[in-house]
C-alpha cells in the first residue's frame, strides 16, 4: 500500500531514508520520537532493512566486545591520580571566577 506520498512503505526511496536514520537509531544519538517511531515502524515491514539493522546490531556488538585492549592497572593510576589534581585544583577557584 502507498503513502501518502505515493511512495511504497518499503520503497527505495523511503528505505534510504530510513537506513540513514538507522545508524543514528542504532548509536541511540539523538533522534526526534517522531523519527525513532519512523524507523521501528519500517523495520518491523521491512525485511531487508531490518536484515541490515540486524546485521549492524551484530557488527556493533562484536566491536565492543572484540576491539578492547585491556589498559595495564597502572595507567588507571596515572589517570586517577591526574583526574585527583584537576578535581582539586578546581575546587579552590570561586564560583564567579
Amino acid at each position: 500500500m502507498a503513502s501518502a506520498d505515493g511512495e511504497e512503505p518499503t520503497g527505495h526511496g523511503h528505505c534510504d531514508d530510513v537506513l540513514e536514520s538507522m545508524y543514528l537509531y542504532l548509536d541511540k544519538e539523538q533522534l526526534s520520537e517522531e523519527k525513532r517511531a519512523e524507523v521501528r515502524n519500517h523495520l518491523k515491514d521491512c525485511i531487508p532493512c531490518l536484515e541490515s539493522f540486524e546485521f549492524e546490531m551484530e557488527l556493533k556488538d562484536i566491536i565492543k566486545t572484540k576491539c578492547r585492549d585491556d589498559v595495564p592497572a597502572h595507567v588507571y593510576e596515572k589517570i586517577r591520580a591526574q583526574l585527583s589534581v584537576e578535581v582539586d585544583a578546581t575546587s579552590h577557584i570561586p564560583p564567579d571566577a
